[in-house]
């Protein structure tokens, strides 16, 4: 997707310059957004991977807690 996207602007969009192209601007958000989903999925694995033994009734409201961010995610 970013050599596609490369290809369609000419290199790296510039992002203060508004975009002339909406499927360029489109891929651009939709990159960042999936770059930040996987970045939220390593940090949730990242906490929950010590919660073993004794911590493990600690990823009850972890889990909880992603459950409703996603929700709220999904509502704006």
């Amino acid at each position: 997707m970013l050599v596609w996207q490369a290809v369609t602007v000419q290199g790296t969009p510039d992002p203060l310059r508004p975009q002339k192209n909406p499927a360029a601007a489109f891929l651009n958000i939709g990159i960042l957004v999936f770059r930040e989903g996987l970045e939220c999925i390593l940090v949730l694995a990242a906490i929950t991977a010590s919660m073993i033994g004794a911590k493990r009734a600690h990823r009850r409201p972890v889990a909880l807690g992603a459950a409703i961010a996603f929700g709220a995610t999904i509502v704006t």
